[in-house]
């Protein structure tokens, strides 16, 4: 072992994590946790869904200037994996690179307009909001 690198085993890299066979042993009983809770909490009414004095306008994604049009294409990455396989224990110093080719895009905004009328004047007011680059 290298001094002030633990192995801490296939389940603390996301990369392997899914390899070890508690990953989803550990999942399902956190998923029973949580739908357990859930049972206990009485279901929402119409009245606490409902908005009705709220209107989406318009929703869009804009991506380098272009509207409604996104950009993808594939990239490769090259990553270390040799914390979470073992596939040499004579050899610890010699790194395992793989290489991993997924969809990507090029970055892009929602643009939401979100209309609702006040109570007092029942003056309609537009929001534009520019949510979150993805």
């Amino acid at each position: 072992m290298i001094p002030f690198q633990e192995n801490l085993g296939v389940m603390s890299e996301t990369g392997t994590a899914m390899r070890d066979p508690v990953f989803y042993r550990w999942h399902k009983y956190i998923d029973d946790i949580f739908q357990q809770y859930k049972l206990t909490q009485p279901p929402y009414t119409a009245e606490e869904l409902s908005l009705s004095s709220v209107e989406v306008v318009s929703v869009a994604v804009e991506c380098q200037s272009q509207k409604n049009q996104l950009i993808t294409g594939w990239s490769t990455r090259d990553f270390e994996a040799s914390r979470g396989l073992d596939f040499d224990n004579n050899k610890p110093d010699k790194p395992v690179i793989m290489q991993l080719k997924h969809l990507n895009h090029h970055p892009f905004v929602y643009n939401i307009e979100v209309g609702w009328e006040r109570e007092r004047g029942k003056e309609r007011e537009i929001y534009r909001k520019k949510v979150g680059r993805r």
